[in-house]
């Protein structure tokens, strides 16, 4: 049993010390406080009371805004809604929500429930992702001890007539495990063993770019690094680093970019699939842009474009690289062009069969000038 949570935890491993902003040792409000960008937000949360509850175990999510966000409002509302502790504490308990959600996970939603008791909305626009509408992502995926913070450039405002509820921390996310994948998506980077507390797991040897099987593991923080083949930990390219995996979601955790001996752009995204039911002869499909250094790109189904504006993990403001769609099964003749282009076609994918009650994982890897592409497969029925 001890090997077998080795080895699952070990799947959370490259999601961990590369890419995303890790401040695991600050709480969300320590992190906030040291950033000059977020002195208004400082300044409200401790005039709404809630600094001792955004310290607290949480898990939390926090939509950050930036001072430049606040200062949309204009000075005469800001002030004036400082001096209502009722409506900041409204205001601002509309930007947490309860556990630990990636931007990838909020991406894959179509709402998210606030700890203040309404919800935001979630779209996505030509590949740029927005709350409510008209709020974008400066930065994401910042990792606290206690949650997580994404930083956006507007003020998230409640819906009128939704009353305010007790800010309390929030439970944790429902679930009691979490299912995990690995890919290795960095076209240059050596193959990996991973390490879990300490010790090599059975994962090793994972080379570019191979998906592994989904793993079901409980819940949990879990201490990770991820290592050259056949290296002790003392070599760890990646890690070691404590990395809290949420129950009830389904991550896929991909390393892109390239790694150039440690100064290249390899990160690490997290992608939150949809496995939700899937309604009765159709196919669902969570297509990835993993190509560093290749253009914005859109996804045509013969004539007709059915994804616009994909682009690499982070190149495009918010755009996450991430799209997911429903279709029905059947046969497609696929191509992926440059946005608004009709040449040249990056990948040709003629012929592509989706089959019903079938969950699909697409990535387009390798180099621009070596496009290839990796495909996992997974039968809504597996339980």
């Amino acid at each position: 049993m001890r090997k077998l949570l080795l080895l699952v935890a070990a799947l959370a491993l490259l999601a961990l010390a590369v890419g995303p902003t890790l401040a695991q040792d600050q709480t969300i409000v320590e992190i906030a406080a040291g950033n000059p960008d977020f002195s208004t937000l400082v300044a409200a949360v401790e005039a709404a009371g809630l600094v001792e509850t955004l310290s607290g175990e949480g898990p939390f999510t926090v939509f950050a805004p930036t001072n430049a966000a606040f200062e949309k409002l204009g000075q005469e509302t800001i002030d004036a809604v400082l001096a209502d502790q009722e409506m900041l504490t409204s205001i601002l308990t509309y930007h947490v929500v309860p556990g630990r959600v990636f931007v990838g996970q909020v991406s894959a939603s179509e709402s998210l429930t606030t700890v203040q008791g309404a919800a935001i909305e979630v779209t996505r626009t030509d590949g740029r992702l927005t709350l409510n509408g008209e709020v974008g992502f400066v930065a994401s995926d910042i990792v606290a001890s206690n949650g997580i913070i994404h930083v956006i450039d507007t003020v998230l405002l409640p819906p009128e007539g939704e009353a305010a509820a007790p800010a309390e921390a929030p439970a944790e996310a429902s679930g009691d495990t979490v299912h995990i994948r690995v890919a290795h998506f960095s076209p240059d980077a050596p193959a990996v063993d991973i390490w879990v507390n300490g010790e090599a797991s059975a994962i090793a040897g994972l080379e570019f770019p191979q998906i592994t099987d989904w793993i079901e593991l409980p819940a949990d923080s879990y201490n990770l690094a991820v290592v050259p083949a056949g290296l002790t930990i003392a070599s760890a390219i990646i890690g070691p680093a404590d990395f809290d995996l949420p129950g009830g979601a389904w991550l896929t955790i991909a390393a892109v970019g390239t790694f150039e001996r440690g100064k290249g752009s390899l990160k690490p995204i997290i992608i939150a699939e949809d496995f939700s039911p899937i309604p009765d002869g159709q196919a669902r499909v969570t297509v990835l842009h993993a190509i560093d250094g290749a253009p914005v790109v859109d996804v045509r189904a013969g004539a007709a474009t059915i994804i616009q504006g994909l682009a690499f993990p982070g190149s495009l403001g918010s755009n996450d690289g991430v799209f997911t769609l429903t279709v029905p099964a059947g046969s497609y003749d696929l191509t992926v062009r440059p946005t608004d282009s009709d040449f040249p076609i990056i990948l040709d994918l003629a012929g592509t069969a989706l089959e019903a009650n079938m969950n699909y994982f697409v990535a387009a890897v390798g180099t621009p000038t070596n496009p290839q592409v990796a495909l996992a497969a997974t039968s809504m029925d597996m339980e």
